[in-house]
């Protein structure tokens, strides 16, 4: 089983990472299956801060039970922050000059990236592109390492 936090409002991926091959995909959140959901990948988009589900996807082949393969995972929905963001697009070390574009936007009221945009989250960006850990840590009060 894998436990992960995902953040509210944002599509996830699940994916199953079954062995051998499965051609029959099962997908339960919260032990209800999904009816339609019969392939290796379902997407969702969580609403409600603080929800945590588990999502479990049985796999067969052609058989039945011949090699069943099973993924568990217990997801909870945590708020967008500006640590959960930089993490969302790949971390500190893969802002881009346009994701520091987007928070300036944000911060200047013409686009929403899902938090409080402030200056000193701007700064801390900044800092993360230029290389500088420690005082993107210092301005966003995040613990990247």
């Amino acid at each position: 089983m894998t436990d992960f936090n995902v953040i509210i409002n944002k599509q996830i991926t699940i994916s199953a990472d079954p062995t051998g091959n499965v051609t029959i995909h099962k997908w339960f959140i919260d032990n209800v299956e999904q009816v339609g959901e019969s392939g290796p990948t379902i997407y969702r988009t969580y609403t409600v801060l603080g929800e945590t589900h588990t999502i479990r996807h049985e796999g067969n082949n052609d058989c039945g039970i011949c090699n069943p393969a099973s993924v568990e995972h217990t997801i909870t929905v945590v708020p967008m922050d500006i640590c959960n963001w930089i993490t969302s697009i790949g971390g500190w070390n893969k802002l881009a000059t346009y994701d520091i574009m987007m928070m300036v936007g944000a911060y200047l009221g013409q686009n929403n990236i899902g938090f409080t945009v402030t200056s000193s989250y701007i700064m801390g960006a900044v800092a993360y592109y230029l290389g500088r850990l420690s005082d993107g840590n210092s301005l966003t009060g995040c613990t990247f390492a």
